[in-house]
């Protein structure tokens, strides 16, 4: 990837040096007023900003085409930030800056780049357009960690495509999160509805059993220890680990609390440690004598592994 990036920019930094040169003669009428030290200064930032681009640095090289594009309007410099935000990843602002470059520049100039066409559909199929609508207002919406709006939102928003946790969160709610998968060059509505902490509770369920699973309401809730946030009420906890018998029990959450709860796991125990089933095998060692002798326990039946009643078992010792 990164020597695909190298190449990329290395072909890119050579077609952007001359189309400027031609831009910056066909210039519109308010950049042919600039002085010849803001043109030189103009250059001066493109050179360093083509330089930035071999060397993948791309944040140094849409600073320097920033300023030169403030200096003279040159359309080509949209294009040449484009791609060095398409070399960071922020397809959005990319794609952006991309149809911006497509609507100013002349024909001359778009035809310097015949795959801007195809070069667009690309950068547009790793954009997702997301909608988030929540029942909590002026909830702050956040995606990948990074901030991206407030509820109501006034629009779809734009993101990069792919797998992203969403957080809505609002005073006095509980939070939202949900990691969701972004469709590239799609469109996705994200409900995520609040729920006032004053109906609320909050779950904490222990084990001393190291990698217990935790099921509430029969949803898993992760190992232990598992922390949810739940309404006020009675709820079903299930706690289980390979090798360990399974445990059950009810906990009741109350509005507002924070409630803990600790689940002892019995280890499973194996038939060779069962009394019954040693206490058998003794009965046919006779002086230190082998024997082949079927036994029969007759007698009360007890719990364990076989069925009720007689056991016969054939030993050979």
């Amino acid at each position: 990837m990164r020597l695909q990036n190298t190449l990329s920019a290395a072909l890119f930094a050579m077609a952007s040096v001359a189309s400027f040169g031609a831009v910056t003669l066909a210039a519109p009428a308010p950049a042919l007023a600039q002085s010849a030290r803001d043109k030189a200064e103009a250059a001066e930032l493109k050179k360093k900003g083509d330089a930035a681009m071999v060397s993948l640095r791309y944040e140094e090289a849409i600073a320097a085409y920033k300023k030169a594009y403030e200096i003279t309007g040159d359309p080509a410099l949209l294009y040449n930030r484009g791609r060095a935000l398409q070399g960071l990843g922020q397809f959005p602002e990319a794609l952006e800056e991309l149809e911006a470059f497509k609507r100013q520049a002349s024909p001359a100039l778009r035809a310097r780049v015949p795959a801007l066409e195809s070069l667009i559909a690309e950068v547009r199929s790793k954009i997702a357009t997301v909608l988030v609508t929540s029942n909590a207002k002026n909830a702050r919406i956040l995606v990948r960690s990074k901030v991206v709006g407030r509820t109501p939102l006034g629009g779809p928003i734009k993101l990069n495509a792919g797998p992203a946790l969403v957080e809505v969160e609002a005073e006095g709610y509980v939070p939202f999160k949900k990691t969701i998968d972004l469709p590239g060059g799609g469109e996705i509505e994200i409900e995520a509805p609040l729920k006032l902490k004053s109906k609320m509770g909050l779950l904490t369920v222990r084990s001393p059993i190291a990698g217990a699973r935790v099921f509430i309401d029969g949803k898993p809730a992760g190992n232990v220890p598992a922390e949810r946030s739940l309404p006020a009420g009675p709820h079903k906890i299930l706690v289980e680990r390979d090798g360990y018998e399974t445990a059950e029990t009810t906990a009741v959450v109350n509005a507002g609390d924070k409630k803990q709860i600790s689940i002892e796991l019995k280890e499973k125990t194996s038939i060779a440690k069962r009394w019954w089933f040693w206490a058998s095998i003794g009965a046919v060692v006779v002086g230190g004598a082998v024997v082949t002798s079927a036994l029969l326990i007759e007698g009360p039946a007890d719990t364990g592994d076989f069925s009720p009643g007689q056991i016969s078992a054939p030993l050979r010792f």
